[in-house]
């Protein structure tokens, strides 16, 4: 699969999830991978592969830790998407930016 990696925007960290979700829509299609949506170890895959590409690391942690007191977050990308924006949020608040 292509190379994904989330880069943080500043001002609206927002824009920077939606641009990464959008890439990422762009590889499913361009590799059609569609049918991974369909089953939990599809969607676990892809799950992982969002995870790794998100930046900054700090940002990538807090997921990461949301993941393990939720395992669903980890089976639902339109939830992994929730968890992400609401972190990114909050981890550009924390910096002071």
């Amino acid at each position: 699969m292509a190379k994904l990696k989330m880069v943080p925007t500043p001002g609206v960290p927002l824009n920077g999830v939606e641009k990464f979700m959008q890439e990422f829509e762009d590889i499913i299609q361009r590799h059609r991978l569609q049918r991974s949506r369909e089953d939990d170890d599809g969607r676990k895959m892809l799950i992982n592969y969002l995870l790794k590409a998100v930046r900054p690391y700090g940002l990538q942690e807090m997921v990461r830790t949301e993941i393990q007191a939720d395992p669903f977050i980890g089976k639902s990308l339109p939830k992994f998407n929730m968890i992400l924006r609401k972190n990114a949020g909050h981890a550009r608040s924390c910096q002071g930016v």
